[in-house]
């Protein structure tokens, strides 16, 4: 009986430690799976946020002022993503390449290098 009764509790704690982690396959899951910061020598800064299904892409100066905003639902293939704004009714074109610890985004002629998020845990 006490056979039994451990397989199922053993299963149960499996699945709740080891669950829910991402599975990291493809470039795309890579790009997705995290958020990207990127400053410039110039002090621009950008920003690229993934969830879910949606995504959020700015530039700011040194000055604070907004360069670009772009967010909207999110579509991605190995070398591109698009951003599709349904208030605008645009979709824009991203192209990318992911590295272990950065991603090089390329929109209409303009490279950024972005680094990888990462988030310090509380102690």
């Amino acid at each position: 009986m006490k056979r039994i009764l451990c397989v199922p509790i053993i299963a149960v704690i499996m699945l709740t430690f080891f669950g829910c982690e991402r599975v990291i396959v493809t470039p795309q899951d890579e790009l997705t799976s995290t958020s990207w910061e990127t400053v410039t020598e110039s002090g621009i800064r950008g920003k690229l946020d993934f969830s879910a299904d949606s995504a959020s892409f700015s530039v700011i100066t040194a000055t604070g002022d907004e360069l670009a905003f772009i967010s909207g639902a999110l579509a991605v293939d190995r070398e591109r993503f698009f951003i599709t704004d349904t208030n605008l009714c645009k979709t824009y074109v991203f192209s990318y390449e992911v590295f272990t610890d950065r991603a090089v985004i390329s929109h209409m002629g303009s490279t950024l290098t972005f680094e990888r998020v990462t988030h310090a845990t509380q102690p």
